[in-house]
């Protein structure tokens, strides 16, 4: 069962975000002839550093957060040259400054209407902003102004995927790959789509359909109807937490494949237990042996599944902390005279992580709240403190939204809110936990974890 724990909770699905060589020698990017020597080593120095931070496996948003500096020095000096809004706004997304970064390539498109570059990059936000009805447009109009610009068919061809436009998408991608044979994200996006075109090739398909979900599984009917029941019930329980998405029309696709074998022959990755497909929105597990570890599995990889309504980046922290938190839930039925009076699930403590979040805790081998809250996802997963960050994100998650009457959920429920807002990971936290005596909540969350019990 741990070894469950362990592969499951790590097999969220995120391609990786296309990323465009900078064209410098390109007409938008000509630097002006009257700049002199020291503003133009400035601006190089600066993109310089903006590309180390793009590229950066480790401390990646602290090293953008410099480059950003730099050109912030720069836009003071030259506030009407458009690349340097463009740098600016592509780094803000990398730093989660969604508002801040639409409002750099606003500008950068309005001192240079035909930047196609930085229209790519203003969709790319506003996909972030969680407004793709704005997205689609934007990208529609950078491809209609360059045609023969890769990247922009690239960025396209992701969001039409995500947006369930199957044959825009592949024509895209089509398009890219006859200039980039190689390009590993269009490959993936034109297998992904006939994959989703084929089926899973089950000789029979079984279907349950709800309000929000649709199942699909090889196994048999009671099968299907009985995991779309339980899918509605933790669907029910996420929305304690987060209200219903708004306006939200499409309903969850989840595919549950009879056996491991039948689900790694069918894609899935060689080490998972289950994952969630974010450019399609597709939860895909398989029955295991023990009910208790599919539910688990499917309770877990659905709320990724159903976050992704609400934020398209969320922090890594977050993400997994909240997933563990639902995880592990239990389904509670009372009859009355043969008669069902209340069916629903039920948070409980995490038994994969209660026990090692206390060691860590008793040891004091856990992080400062704000050093976890600000990871990047490859920090979150470093090789040696993985497992005490998945233990500690779960824990703190507990402690806010149960602790002695929910006495802590506001701050969890400002720091989801201004992540909607798209203010970015930094801003939230200062809004939220930036808000209170920080020493005093984590010595109260310590306490909590050790009087906590299976």
């Amino acid at each position: 069962m741990r070894r469950l724990a362990a592969l499951a909770f790590l097999a969220v699905l995120a391609l990786p975000r296309p990323v465009a060589a900078l064209p410098e020698e390109g007409p938008h990017f000509a630097i002006p002839d009257g700049w002199d020597a020291a503003t133009v080593e400035l601006y190089r120095g600066a993109v310089a550093l903006f590309e180390e931070a793009r590229d950066a496996e480790r401390d990646s948003v602290a090293k953008m957060e410099r480059a950003i500096r730099e050109l912030m020095k720069v836009l003071r000096q030259e506030g009407s040259y458009a690349p340097v809004r463009y740098y600016l706004g592509y780094a803000y997304q990398i730093t989660r400054e969604f508002n801040k970064a639409r409002v750099q390539l606003d500008r950068s498109l309005e001192i240079q209407p035909d930047f196609h570059e930085a229209m790519v990059e203003l969709a790319d936000t506003y996909v972030h902003l969680g407004q793709p009805e704005r997205a689609g447009p934007v990208y529609d109009r950078a491809v209609e102004t360059a045609p023969d610009y890769v990247h922009g068919h690239e960025n396209r061809a992701v969001f039409r995927l995500r947006e369930g436009v199957l044959d825009g998408a592949l024509e895209d991608a089509r398009r890219v790959l006859e200039a980039e044979p190689e390009n590993a994200t269009m490959v993936y996006v034109r297998d992904l789509v006939q994959r989703e075109r084929d089926g899973e090739g089950w000789s029979e398909t079984f279907t349950a359909e709800t309000e929000h979900y649709v199942v699909r599984t090889s196994t048999d009917q009671a099968f299907a109807d009985f995991i779309a029941l339980r899918a509605e019930l933790i669907h029910k329980l996420y929305t304690r937490i987060f209200p219903k998405v708004p306006g939200g029309t499409r309903k969850f696709p989840i595919v549950v494949h009879a056996g491991e074998a039948e689900y790694h022959a069918a894609g899935g990755p060689p080490s998972a237990g289950g994952h969630y497909e974010p450019l399609i929105r597709k939860l895909v597990l398989y029955r295991y042996p023990r009910e208790e570890d599919t539910l688990l599995v499917l309770q877990h990889e659905g709320f990724h599944q159903f976050l992704h309504y609400y934020l398209d980046d969320a922090p890594q922290w977050f993400n997994e902390g909240v997933a563990d938190f639902f995880g592990p839930s239990r389904h509670v039925r009372t009859e009355r005279r043969g008669e069902v009076v209340r069916e629903g699930m039920e948070i409980r403590t995490n038994p994969w992580r209660l026990e090692l979040i206390q060691r860590a805790v008793t040891s004091g081998r856990v992080r400062r709240f704000r050093d976890l809250m600000l990871m990047s996802q490859a920090e979150l997963y470093d090789r040696e403190w993985a497992g005490i960050h998945y233990a500690q994100s779960w824990s703190i998650i507990y402690f806010l939204c149960e602790w002695q009457d929910r006495k802590y959920f506001p701050i969890l429920k400002r720091y989801f809110q201004v992540l909607r807002e798209g203010d970015g990971q930094e801003e939230a936290f200062a809004k939220s936990f930036g808000k209170v005596d920080l020493e005093a909540l984590e010595a109260e969350w310590r306490r909590c974890v050790l009087a906590l019990e299976g």
